[in-house]
C-alpha cells in the first residue's frame, strides 16, 4: 500500500480518541475553555451520564460569528503563539484540539456573543459545520454535545453504564471547581443539582458546597509561603481516612495533577499514623513559576514533570508533618525532631500557618476522635458474637498452652515463643483475621441508636447509599434518606460509633469501583479493620493470650485479610547465627 495523506475526517477521529475518551472528557475539554474564556459562572448540565447531552454555559468572553469557524479547525488557539510561549503556560487548554475532536464524534450546537458583536450560532455534525447565522444570545457561550460517538460505534460500545459515566463527570467537574474556587461552578444531572460553588475565592466553603459540612470538619487547613513555592490547602486528620486515593487531589498552578511522587510524600508524612490501606484526605495547592515545570507531557494535561522532584517531594513530606504535629490531633507514634530536617537552602526556615478562612460548621453528635484506652480487646468484644459460645474455639488445653508470652513491642507488636521460635504478630493485623474469620459468620448486631446521626454527603454519594440499600442493611447501618444533602443513620454496630462518616464514604468508595467482583467481601474486609484493634494500643497478658490462640483457630492465620502478614518468626537457629554461636 502506497504512503498517503490522511483525510481531516480521520485525522480528526485519531485526535478524538487521544482526547477525548469518555463524555467525562468532554466536559473536562469544555469547561476548561469556558474558564480560558474569562468565565466567572459556569454551568455543566448532564442527561444519561453525558451519552445523550452535554451543556455548558459560561460568561465569559464569547466569539464572533467570524470566529466560530476557526474555533472548530485543529490546532488553531488563542492560548500560544510561539515556541517559548509553551514553557511558561497559564491557561488551561492550548493545543487547540478539543472542539475539533469533539465535534468529529458528536453532533454539536454552539452559541457565542462577543461583547460589542451580535450573537451567533453554528450546527457541526461529524466535524462538518452544517449552518453558521446570527443568533441572539447572551455574553457569553452555550455549547450543546449530543449522540456523544454516534459515528464511531466501537468507540460507544466501550463505554460504562450511565451511571459510571456520571461518577467520572461528578468527579472531573469537583477537581475543576476545587481548582477555580474564584468562580461559581454547577453542577446538574438528569434535572438533579450535584452542586453549586459560591464562587467567592475560598477553598473552605468550596469543599463544604461540594462535600458537606462533615466532610469539612475532618479536614485541618496548612498553609507554607516561601520564596520559591507557595503550598496551602487543607489534609485530613489521621482518624479521618478513606479506602482509596480518590480524595488525594494536588493543583499545581491550579492545574489539577496526578504524581507518584507526591502520592509517596503524603503517604510518608503520615507513616506510622494509619494501617495499611487507608488514605487521608488531600487537597493541596502548590504554586510554582511556570517555567520549573513541564505541563505538555499528557494530552489531557494530567501529568507534569518537575526540575527539582527531590525539592518538592520534602516540601509536601514536611509541612503536612508539621501541620499534623502543630495541631496535636492524633497521638504519633514517633518523637518529633526538634531540628528541621527540611533543609533545601530553597525553602528552608518554613513554619506551617493556618489559613484565615471562617467557616461555620456544625459538630457530629460524636467525638471525630478517640482517646487510645487499654483493654479494648476484652472489653469490646466481651458481649458480642465473636466472644460467644457459637465461635469455636479450641478446648485442647496443650494448644492454648504450647507458647510463651515474650511481651509487646512498641504497642503494636506481639512477641511470643514456640517451639524454639520467636513470632512476632502484628497485633492489628492479627485481630483483623479473627474478626473476619469468626465475627461475619453470621449477621452484625447492630445497636439501634438513641439520637439519630444526620450527615451530609455530596449527592453522588447519597444515590449510591440508596442503590446498594441491601448492602447497608447487611452491614448493620439503617441510613434513610433526610432531604437536600442529608442522610440519618438511626442504627449500626458498636465499632463504627463515632466514626460513622467515615465509615460510610469507605464503604461508597468500594461499592463505586470500577471492579464490581467481590463487593460483598471488601465491605466485610472494611468493617473488620474498623474493628480491629489498632496499632499503638497497651494490651494486657490476657488479651495477648486470647489474640494468639484465636488467631492459631484461623485458617489463614498467616495474613490479614488485605493479604498482608500477620506473623513472622526467627528461630533459635536464627539468633544462634546472628550472635555467632
Amino acid at each position: 500500500m502506497s504512503i498517503h495523506l490522511l483525510k481531516d475526517d480521520v485525522i480528526n477521529k485519531i485526535a478524538a480518541g487521544e482526547v477525548i475518551e469518555k463524555p467525562a472528557s468532554v466536559v473536562k475539554e469544555l469547561v476548561e475553555n469556558s474558564i480560558d474564556a474569562n468565565a466567572k459562572n459556569i454551568d455543566i448540565t448532564i442527561i444519561n451520564g453525558g451519552l445523550d447531552e452535554i451543556i455548558i454555559e459560561d460568561d465569559g468572553v464569547g466569539m464572533t460569528k467570524e470566529q466560530l469557524p476557526l474555533a472548530f479547525t485543529r490546532h488553531a488557539t488563542s492560548k500560544i503563539t510561539n515556541e517559548s510561549d509553551l514553557f511558561k503556560i497559564y491557561t488551561m487548554g492550548f493545543r487547540g484540539e478539543a472542539l475539533p475532536s469533539i465535534a468529529s464524534v458528536s453532533r454539536v450546537e454552539i452559541q457565542s456573543k462577543k461583547a460589542g458583536h451580535n450573537g451567533a450560532k453554528a450546527i457541526i455534525e461529524a466535524g462538518e459545520i452544517t449552518e453558521i447565522v446570527n443568533y441572539p444570545c447572551p455574553e457569553g457561550t452555550r455549547i450543546v454535545v449530543k449522540d456523544l460517538f454516534y459515528n464511531t460505534p466501537a468507540r460507544r460500545k466501550f463505554l460504562k453504564t450511565p451511571v459510571a459515566e456520571n461518577n467520572a463527570i461528578n468527579e472531573i467537574v469537583t477537581k475543576l471547581a476545587l481548582s477555580r474556587k474564584d468562580l461559581s461552578i454547577t453542577l446538574k444531572s438528569n434535572k438533579k443539582l450535584y452542586f453549586k460553588t459560591p464562587g467567592n475565592d475560598n477553598l473552605g466553603d468550596t469543599i463544604l458546597s461540594i462535600f458537606g459540612t462533615d466532610f469539612l470538619i475532618g479536614l485541618i487547613p496548612l498553609e507554607y509561603k516561601g520564596e520559591n513555592y507557595n503550598l496551602k490547602g487543607f489534609i485530613s486528620k489521621p482518624r479521618n481516612v478513606r479506602s482509596s486515593r480518590k480524595n488525594q487531589l494536588f493543583f499545581v498552578n491550579n492545574r489539577c495533577i496526578k504524581s507518584p511522587m507526591l502520592y509517596k510524600a503524603v503517604e510518608e508524612a503520615y507513616k506510622g499514623l494509619l494501617v495499611s490501606r487507608e488514605f487521608p484526605l488531600v487537597f493541596l495547592f502548590l504554586e510554582i513559576k511556570p517555567e520549573e515545570i513541564d505541563v505538555n507531557v499528557h494530552p489531557q494535561k494530567t501529568e507534569i514533570r518537575f526540575n527539582d522532584e527531590r525539592t518538592i517531594f520534602r516540601l509536601i513530606n514536611e509541612v503536612i508533618k508539621d501541620t499534623i504535629l502543630s495541631q496535636q490531633i492524633s497521638s504519633i507514634g514517633h518523637e518529633k525532631n526538634n531540628e528541621n530536617v527540611f533543609k533545601d537552602k530553597k525553602v528552608n526556615n518554613f513554619k506551617p500557618t493556618r489559613i484565615e478562612e471562617t467557616i461555620e460548621v456544625q459538630k457530629l453528635p460524636y467525638s471525630q476522635s478517640q482517646n487510645v484506652t487499654t483493654n479494648n480487646y476484652v472489653n469490646e468484644t466481651s458481649n458480642d458474637k465473636y466472644n460467644n459460645e457459637k465461635i469455636i474455639t479450641t478446648q485442647n488445653e496443650s494448644v492454648q498452652n504450647d507458647f510463651k508470652i515474650v511481651g509487646q513491642l512498641y504497642d503494636t507488636y506481639i512477641i511470643v515463643e514456640k517451639e524454639n521460635t520467636i513470632w512476632f504478630i502484628d497485633q492489628h493485623a492479627a485481630h483483623e483475621r479473627i474478626i473476619y474469620t469468626n465475627y461475619f459468620k453470621e449477621d452484625i448486631t447492630s445497636e439501634q441508636y438513641a439520637i439519630p446521626l444526620v450527615i451530609e454527603l455530596p449527592i453522588e454519594s447519597i444515590d449510591c447509599i440508596f442503590n446498594n440499600k441491601e448492602t447497608f442493611d447487611k452491614l448493620g447501618i439503617q441510613i434513610d434518606y433526610f432531604g437536600d444533602n442529608s442522610c440519618v443513620i438511626r442504627s449500626g454496630p458498636s465499632f463504627i460509633k463515632g466514626d460513622e462518616y467515615s465509615t460510610i464514604n469507605e464503604i461508597i468508595d468500594i461499592l463505586n469501583e470500577e471492579d464490581q467482583k467481590d463487593i460483598a467481601d471488601k465491605t466485610k474486609i472494611l468493617m473488620s479493620c474498623k474493628k480491629a484493634i489498632k496499632a499503638n494500643q497497651r494490651l494486657s497478658n490476657s488479651e495477648i493470650q486470647k489474640i494468639v490462640q484465636d488467631l492459631l483457630q484461623c485458617n489463614d492465620f498467616l495474613t490479614c485479610p488485605h493479604g498482608r502478614p500477620t506473623i513472622f518468626n526467627l528461630s533459635k537457629l536464627d539468633l544462634e547465627r546472628k550472635f555467632k554461636r
